[in-house]
């Protein structure tokens, strides 16, 4: 970390453009490497392409029955590591009505799966949890699609591609109100800070059952993610490198 943090420091000293994919970033590289905020240009990024086409309910069912996953689900995104905030995810979730959905997680199992498995046996939710560690990037979109939301509570994120990515499927997403997810999110997303237990059950209790709301965030969702674009990415790109 101490060698990363001066090779990075002495990158932004040197540059002569610096490109922040987020303002959480922008901030970030003033604050931390003391980077010069008139070299920063924010330019978003979007998510892979696939997320952007449309996949058949066939499709689904099939994905379904490959992995042994139930017709409801919510997917938690995000790789099994501590800021990820799985762990208080299923602390909310135990607070939900018998009649709630299953959880699904997906990634490479690290350390920090065997805490994620023994908190849900300690709060007696095991039977209730899928963990899917062969899931390829090409059936993400699968995953997306199957779910009845998507659950991204991370503690810090310097853009946060599953907001995007579910948005982009047409799935609801629940994420943090802070870091970089509010400004992917936007007006289409639903919000709870990471620590607060108790308001991630209660967003969660909405999108599971208040179907009226549910549908009025689902009526922003594709908007929201049209407003990231790769041609719009490399559009800004291209200028910055002309302006130089």
């Amino acid at each position: 970390r101490y060698f990363y943090e001066l090779k990075f420091k002495r990158a932004c000293q040197q540059a002569d453009a610096i490109v922040a994919i987020s303002e959480q970033t922008a901030e970030d590289l003033v604050h931390f490497l003391k980077a010069d905020p008139k070299k920063i240009s924010l330019i978003y990024q979007d998510c892979h392409p696939q997320f952007r086409q449309t996949v058949s309910l066939t499709e689904v069912a099939h994905f379904r029955k490959e992995h042994g996953l139930p017709s409801a689900y919510i997917y938690v995104a995000g790789s099994f590591e501590k800021r990820k905030n799985h762990l208080r995810v299923m602390e909310a979730y135990a607070q939900l009505p018998a009649d709630r959905p299953p959880l699904v997680f997906a990634g490479q199992k690290t350390p920090y799966l065997q805490e994620i498995l023994k908190r849900a046996a300690k709060l007696e939710i095991a039977e209730e949890i899928y963990v899917l560690t062969n899931i390829s990037f090409a059936k993400l979109p699968l995953l997306y699609a199957g779910a009845s939301f998507t659950a991204y509570l991370s503690e810090f994120e310097g853009f946060g591609l599953p907001v995007l990515e579910s948005m982009a499927m047409g799935i609801p997403v629940l994420t943090s109100n802070m870091s970089s997810m509010p400004e992917v999110g936007g007006q289409a997303a639903l919000y709870a800070p990471p620590t607060d237990v108790e308001a991630i059950a209660m967003q969660m209790r909405l999108l599971l059952f208040d179907e009226e709301r549910k549908a009025h965030f689902q009526l922003q969702l594709l908007d929201q993610a049209n407003t990231f674009s790769a041609r719009h990415m490399a559009h800004q790109l291209n200028e910055l490198y002309r302006s130089l």
